[in-house]
């Protein structure tokens, strides 16, 4: 990246101002920090590095960057230099390394802005988890889109990653399930349900389908099964759902965990053992308690209640203990009621000596949907609630993952169905990248070969000068920075901010800088035929590690009182 390029000038600059006698002796052998100015008036990138030497160089900030300044190298990428403020170093890059990025873009193709920093480490993000007694709801649409970006995202980073989704089916809620199963397929037979209850069902039309289903390849051949093989069908049947309503959003799983074989391994038997050996678990009315405490909590937590029984607490610890030893790295992705929990289970995993800090974990907030400005409700209790699949019959995949991605994970999301659904760019930002897209292949594939021009590969890319042209470069060029902030952040919605400007680059350059206008020289046009090229990289790149589609062409007719500027 163009930081590390400048760091390795800037620090050479400061030593060389020191052999001079510009600045005394001291050690620097440290990461210069580089920020991109809000106002482009302030350069490409400015450091605060003068200000952080102060106290080792014991000269005020701005003698320091002075001195910088005049040892940067005459010639090379750093075109200007200038001291701003009391002691910033802001830098203007030569516009002809920005024209000569364009070539690289070109030559990576596909994988454009792959990084190295987590190659040869495997990574295991955890997403979506929901138990097989239903099927996805919108509530668990944005834990599976951030997710699946999240492992996108590392993917590109360098990190081989691993999807995987954990699950229960085991205990009372699946005996529930496999009981209400029961009870509509013995009702279905016209036989009397009273009496067959074990307590709250599952009230869901799917139960009633797969009962249909059950009845239409079998009969009353199940007429006296047991409730575990309803239970078993059930799961199977949700699971296929499940598994439909993800490819839907183009997510794929490579692990299905099921939480019942930590049981059945003894690891869930051996966490609890080792607890009590390292007395981190104690004895008192009749329970077994963590020493929740000795973290800093404010009480203690029950982890083997007075039947016996594991809270869940103690599988999920287990389960992670399992990934670290599985995996180098571990992101969760968790939907905000699980914020009280997972504290207990980091600390757990300190007690036994594993290494918590290998697992990062993403709280996101919940969802709302509004339609016509008015909140939609939704209830789970009695089976009220949109299904995932009917948001993506109703306003499509892209969309769905662009707007869940939009909002930051911390934050409340506000689904506008009617702003996902819009066809107008302006309105609908998921459309706005796409369309930008769909304009590059429209000046490439369509509009250069009616007009007779043919696209030269090897053009030179000098006569890129206008500053629509370098925004555009500097912006595909801050897709590796925004890669890089999340593979250290596990933050993916800085995708969705990124692809916004990306496009809004793009069309800024696609007003100002015309490609195929009859009056250009020959050599511009080409360079702007390769910069369209280089951008249309950009976001098809930027659009796929958000899961979406990039479109060749989007069937809409151009605003009114707008003329196409090619």
């Amino acid at each position: 990246m163009i930081q590390h390029e400048l760091s390795t000038i800037i620090s050479g600059a400061i030593h060389a101002a020191q052999r001079n006698e510009a600045l005394p002796p001291f050690v620097f052998d440290g990461e210069v920090p580089l920020d991109r100015p809000r106002d482009e008036a302030h350069g490409d990138f400015a450091t605060p590095v003068a200000m952080q030497l102060a106290k080792l160089a014991r000269r005020a900030p701005r003698q320091i960057a002075e001195a910088i300044v005049a040892h940067l190298p005459a010639q090379g990428v750093v075109a200007r230099a200038e001291v701003a403020g009391p002691g910033f170093v802001n830098l203007w890059i030569d516009p002809t390394w920005f024209a000569a990025q364009v070539d690289g873009i070109l030559d990576a193709g596909a994988a454009y802005a792959n990084l190295e920093l987590g190659a040869g480490q495997t990574l295991q993000v955890e997403f979506v988890s929901a138990n097989p007694t239903g099927p996805l709801t919108v509530g668990h649409a944005r834990g599976a889109v951030l997710g699946d970006t999240l492992a996108r995202l590392m993917e590109a980073a360098g990190y081989e990653v691993t999807r995987e989704y954990y699950f229960n089916n085991a205990g009372l809620q699946m005996e529930a399930l496999g009981e209400s199963l029961r009870i509509r397929y013995l009702a279905l037979l016209g036989e009397s349900t009273e009496g067959l209850t074990i307590g709250r069902h599952y009230e869901g039309d799917y139960i009633q389908w797969i009962a249909a289903a059950l009845l239409a390849l079998h009969g009353d051949a199940w007429r006296d099964k047991a409730i575990s093989e309803f239970k078993d069908l059930a799961v199977d049947a949700i699971f296929a759902h499940i598994r439909h309503t993800l490819n839907r959003l183009d997510i794929q799983f490579d692990i299905f965990f099921n939480e019942d074989s930590l049981y059945g391994s003894g690891e869930v038997e051996a966490v609890l053992a080792e607890l009590k050996a390292r007395d981190m678990l104690y004895f008192d009315e009749g329970a077994w308690w963590f020493k929740a405490t000795a973290f800093g909590k404010e009480k203690d937590r029950v982890f083997v209640r007075s039947n016996g029984v594991p809270t869940y607490r103690v599988p999920d610890i287990a389960y992670h203990r399992n990934k670290l030893q599985r995996f180098d790295r571990v992101v969760d992705i968790f939907g905000a009621d699980h914020k009280d929990a997972y504290p207990d289970v980091l600390d757990a995993l300190t007690a036994l000596g594993e290494d918590g800090s290998s697992v990062d974990v993403l709280i996101h907030q919940f969802t709302t949907l509004v339609r016509d400005g008015e909140e939609v409700k939704m209830s789970t209790r009695r089976a009220n609630f949109i299904t995932l699949d009917e948001l993506l019959d109703e306003v499509g995949p892209d969309a769905v993952r662009y707007f869940i991605l939009s909002y930051a994970p911390g934050s409340h999301n506000t689904f506008d169905i009617d702003q996902a659904k819009s066809q107008n760019e302006r309105e609908n930002p998921s459309l706005y990248v796409q369309y930008a897209h769909a304009r590059c292949c429209g000046i490439l594939d369509r509009e250069a070969p009616k007009r007779g021009v043919v696209y030269d590969a090897d053009a030179d890319l000098s006569p890129l000068r206008h500053e629509a042209e370098r925004a555009l470069i500097r912006e595909m060029l801050r897709l590796r920075e925004m890669i890089a902030r999340v593979a250290e952040s596990s933050e993916p919605h800085h995708i969705a901010y990124y692809a916004r400007d990306l496009a809004a680059a793009f069309n800024n350059f696609y007003d100002k800088c015309p490609v195929l206008r009859d009056d250009l020289p020959n050599e511009l046009r080409q360079a702007r035929l390769k910069l369209t090229a280089a951008a249309r990289i950009a976001l098809a790149r930027t659009l796929d590690l958000m899961g979406m589609v990039a479109p060749d062409e989007i069937a809409a007719p151009a605003p009114e009182g707008e003329e196409d500027p090619q």
